[in-house]
């Protein structure tokens, strides 16, 4: 079953509070690298996925993420490296993504902006 927007926005927004909260981001790592997807609403485009709850990304860890186990971020690294980078990278963030992997793409520079916003 697919999320509606008003709920995909709403898990966004909790990701934001959370990670402003906390000062940690959490991603799927494993040797291969971090867990990601490609896009379903920009061609050719590919989504990392983090979330604002090690609980939260554990969960996805299942299935093809088998193989990979929670990793948390600094916010500050996050801020100041990962978005820029994701940015110039073309790729998009997919900010606390349900169990079914439903949720917003959101481009990097505008999550880099709301974890700024006080």
């Amino acid at each position: 079953m697919l999320q509606s927007q008003d709920i995909c926005q709403e898990n966004y927004e909790r990701f934001v509070q959370r990670v402003k909260r906390s000062g940690e981001v959490w991603g799927l790592q494993s040797a291969k690298g971090w867990a990601h997807c490609p896009s379903n609403d920009h061609e050719g485009r590919d989504v990392l996925l983090f979330w604002s709850d090690q609980a939260y990304a554990a969960r996805h860890a299942k299935e093809e993420w088998s193989a990979y186990a929670p990793a948390g971020i600094p916010l500050d690294a996050f801020r100041a490296r990962w978005l820029p980078g994701m940015h110039k990278d073309r790729v998009l963030v997919g900010p606390n993504w349900d169990a079914h992997l439903c949720g917003l793409e959101v481009d990097p520079l505008e999550v880099a902006q709301n974890l700024a916003d006080t």
